[in-house]
């Protein structure tokens, strides 16, 4: 049987999960992972020449993958969700590249192979897929995250017994907190409802806040975004690594005197334990760390190792000296702002992601809000792949519809809104500089028009010229650029250029979709008129 599928494709950690629909339960359930013995699977690749066939590579996942590692650290491959806004960007391995797309199509087609495993080896396909995206990706990361689900799926389904096209077993991407969100919603109880509720979800690698409202009526339930912020380079990776340069200082350890190899040998021994060492200060004051000949054939040997320790690590008193605790507060602040809203408006908070988890993380949020509304989001490892299940469940069910078929899986609700905002400023490239038109923050749909000067005229006065316009997403200091308008020139008629007003014209359909629109009044040949359009994608699904 075809089941509808949810990955989470974190960066410390993925996770899968299928809908089912039985007379003794209904909703989203986790894959164990074999090998693992858990429900997630380590974010990590190991790279090596097949035994069998020397001429191909064999890919090894998760823990097996990091104990690999440790011994050949140039065939190993980590937190490859960072470099998903570089698709250029190669792993160079054994004589081959690798882009971050085809490692990522790599994990989920492991993923989708565990599944296949549990339900029909050889023969199983999906009924569809949503794999999950932070909210705070911009549009190539979402894209890219695409492709990869795409490269992943076609290869393993492609020559089997499907119906229609094999790209449709791609559903979508939904953002990690609203996945979070729906988790929430489908296991709580069904009266009507209209709540304000904060996602914290601080992962492995991204950091994301989400503030909506969530509003349940009879087989009907709505998230009413309201404002998104975040940080897609602020997670527990980062704290680890500032955990293991206090370690490092404080054993007199000098990693820069060391090749390049043995520096990352020697950090894949001392890494696992400074994350069991963490783990344990989450519910222990203090803990130890002993690794024998961890670097240099030294070994380190701390006693006691305090909570307080690893909290002056992300606090920015020690380690990398980056202040990470500071920089979570003032994005809750900042979530807030965009909201309009104070503590006090917010009904619940829900904790997502294994670094949510730690005490210090904790106590911002109770600080802030209070004990009595935070609440864990279920298992908070598994709530966003179960979320993109349910959302996979209820995309399949519309497809059915469409084709006046009956819906057969999500019986909970028959209808689920999503109205979001954008998450990033959209803007041009003008003289050379970001030129912010449509703010991050808005409720979509939504428009706005701003207006420009052409930059010089043809050597005749006849035309005045027009660049090429870059549309931009994100800041001034940090944007992406998610697409191309080429114009033509524009007939002066004898007007001098501050006289030609070229009207630009942002629409955001919903924070997928967005229609740029450029107009000038006589600016063509026969003096009607120049008008040019653009329809582009931010995210795309089928």
């Amino acid at each position: 049987m075809s089941h509808p599928i949810g990955i989470d494709l974190g960066t410390t950690y993925s996770a899968i999960a299928k809908w089912i629909t039985k007379i003794s339960t209904t909703g989203s359930e986790p894959y164990n992972i074999p090998l693992e013995n858990s429900y997630t699977l380590p974010s990590k690749i190991y790279i090596e020449i097949d035994d069998d066939d020397r001429n191909k590579k064999e890919f090894i996942f998760g823990h097996a993958a990091i104990r690999r590692g440790t011994n050949n650290p140039d065939q190993y491959i980590t937190r490859v969700k960072r470099q998903m806004d570089n698709a250029s960007y190669k792993y160079k391995i054994l004589g081959d590249e690798y882009s971050p797309i085809d490692i990522s199509a790599q994990i989920l087609k492991y993923l989708l192979l565990i599944a296949e495993g549990v339900d029909g080896p050889g023969n199983y396909v999906p009924a569809g897929v949503v794999v999950s995206v932070p909210y705070y990706f911009k549009q190539h990361q979402n894209m890219n995250t695409k492709t990869a689900a795409l490269q992943a799926i076609t290869g393993l389904y492609k020559n089997r017994n499907i119906k229609g096209k094999v790209e449709h077993l791609f559903l979508d991407v939904i953002a990690e907190p609203i996945a979070a969100g729906l988790d929430y919603a489908f296991n709580r109880d069904a009266s009507d409802c209209t709540e304000n509720i904060l996602v914290f979800d601080l992962g492995g690698g991204t950091f994301d806040l989400t503030i909506f409202t969530l509003i349940q009526k009879d087989s009907e339930i709505q998230f009413k975004v309201l404002a998104v912020e975040g940080n897609d380079r602020l997670g527990g990776e980062d704290f680890d690594q500032s955990f293991v340069q206090w370690l490092c200082e404080h054993e007199n350890i000098h990693l820069n005197v060391l090749d390049e190899k043995t520096r990352r040998r020697a950090m894949k021994v001392v890494q696992p334990e400074v994350m069991n060492a963490k783990h344990d200060l989450s519910s222990a004051k203090r803990t130890d760390i002993f690794i024998a000949n961890a670097i240099d054939s030294q070994t380190i040997d701390i006693d006691p190792v305090k909570r307080t320790d690893f909290e002056d690590c992300i606090s920015g008193k020690y380690g990398t000296r980056k202040n990470y605790i500071s920089e979570i507060e003032h994005k809750l602040e900042k979530v807030l702002d965009k909201a309009n809203f104070s503590a006090t408006d917010i009904n619940w908070v829900l904790a997502v992601g294994g670094s949510s988890q730690i005490p210090k993380i904790k106590e911002i949020i109770t600080d802030k809000f209070g004990t009595s509304k935070l609440k864990d989001a279920g298992d908070i490892n598994l709530a966003v792949v179960k979320g993109a299940t349910i959302y996979a469940a209820y995309l399949l069910d519309e497809r059915l519809e469409k084709n006046n078929q009956p819906r057969k899986y999500l019986d909970k609700w028959d209808n689920i809104i999503i109205e979001m905002v954008t998450p990033h400023k959209l803007g041009i490239k003008f003289k050379g500089n970001f030129y912010s038109i449509l703010n991050d923050n808005r409720l979509t749909p939504c428009s706005k028009t701003e207006f420009f000067y052409p930059t010089h005229l043809s050597k005749d006065g006849q035309r005045a010229i027009l660049d090429k316009i870059l549309v931009l997403q994100g800041e001034p200091s940090d944007y992406a650029t998610v697409g191309e308008i080429d114009l033509q020139d524009i007939y002066t008629h004898g007007r001098n250029l501050i006289d030609i007003t070229v009207k630009i014209t942002f629409t955001a359909i919903n924070s997928s979709n967005i229609n740029v629109s450029i107009h000038v009044d006589k600016g063509n040949q026969d003096q009607s008129d120049y008008i040019a359009k653009a329809d582009l994608k931010l995210c795309e699904s089928n």
